[in-house]
């Protein structure tokens, strides 16, 4: 059921009352105890088995008990007995010493941490490691930044001869996400090179401006088709997109019209290209089954599209030396490998 009152000590013994006798002479007053009583009401003190009285009896100073009066002459006619009150120290469990423990609630620290060595210097947090020789290392420092820098906080990684530096910015004093990436050798461990940094418009690689920044990276796979008629089942396509450069291949396998004299798109690109006509892209070509002599294929992706045109520099050609390739142009089970680039908003 429950109690009121202090918990119950369940992770050490109870400590038994002490006593001690001592031998009087008839002339002595001043006696030494084991151990030091706060208070003349802390100790029960009998002479010839009479109880003394602690308010006029005997006083008390440290471990050094004094009568008012000698006591007589006898063998250990003179004993004290220690109240209720702790005489002696409770050792931490060695559990608490050994194995993890759970602080709940706050808890308030003033003042540097050390972990693993003493902290001697202003840094709030710095964490070392002794490993089994005599040197310290230290592994982690948490600190705020200086003012040249304008930094709002440093977790700097250390070792002997290396380290690195992650920059939390804060910029005229509240965080602008800014998360800035450094690291330096042998002297330039006062002033370790920036890396890389991570900006609220992307990662930025040695530099901080536009043209620095990688704000998107993608890759993945798209099913093509085509503007007449149907695709076989093998017919695939893979892209990579880094920044505004989208890179893919595909294959466009099984055409089935081979009747249309509609020039030959193939559609479905997994992004849509720029709108400027001189961001206009070509890719290459390979096919099978096209039923046209001195072939030289080329793809040309649309402007503002998601689609390209098959066209020949061969035989057929018109003026500016490209021809459509027509669905009518293709054998049974035609197929196109394309491989390009091409730049999307």
């Amino acid at each position: 059921m429950a109690y009121l009152g202090t918990p119950i000590d369940t992770q050490n013994q109870f400590q038994s009352l002490q006593g001690k006798r001592f031998n009087g002479d008839g002339s002595t007053t001043a006696f030494t105890l084991d151990i030091a009583p706060s208070s003349v009401l802390d100790i029960e003190v009998f002479v010839e088995n009479v109880r003394q009285d602690p308010n006029s009896a005997y006083s008390l100073s440290g471990t050094t008990l004094t009568f008012t009066g000698a006591p007589p002459s006898g063998t250990n006619n003179i004993y004290v007995v220690h109240q209720a009150k702790a005489v002696g120290t409770i050792d931490v469990p060695a559990t608490y010493k050994s194995e993890a423990q759970t602080i709940s609630g706050a808890r308030t620290h003033t003042g540097v941490v050390g972990i693993g060595a003493a902290n001697s210097t202003s840094v709030p947090l710095r964490i070392f490691d002794t490993g089994s020789n005599t040197a310290t290392t230290e592994l982690l420092r948490l600190e705020t930044g200086s003012s040249t820098d304008d930094s709002g906080i440093k977790l700097d990684f250390r070792t002997a001869h290396t380290n690195g530096i992650i920059e939390f910015l804060d910029g005229s004093g509240s965080f602008d996400g800014n998360f800035v990436f450094k690291t330096g050798t042998g002297s330039a461990l006062a002033t370790p090179a920036e890396r890389l940094r991570i900006t609220p418009n992307g990662l930025a690689i040695g530099g901080t401006g536009t043209a620095n920044t990688l704000d998107d990276y993608e890759e993945g796979t798209f099913t093509p088709t085509v503007s007449v008629g149907n695709l076989g089942s093998d017919s695939n396509g893979h892209y990579t997109k880094v920044g505004r450069l989208v890179t893919f291949t595909l294959l466009a396998d099984s055409l089935d019209n081979t009747s249309s004299s509609n020039d030959i798109l193939i559609q479905s690109l997994p992004f849509t290209s720029l709108s400027t006509a001189e961001s206009s892209a070509h890719a290459v070509v390979a096919c099978k089954n096209v039923n046209k002599s001195n072939l030289t294929l080329v793809a040309q992706i649309a402007v503002n599209g998601s689609q390209m045109e098959i066209k020949s520099n061969g035989a057929g050609g018109t003026s500016n030396g490209q021809a459509g390739i027509r669905y009518s142009d293709l054998g049974s089970s035609a197929a196109f490998k394309i491989s390009g680039h091409y730049y999307t908003s």
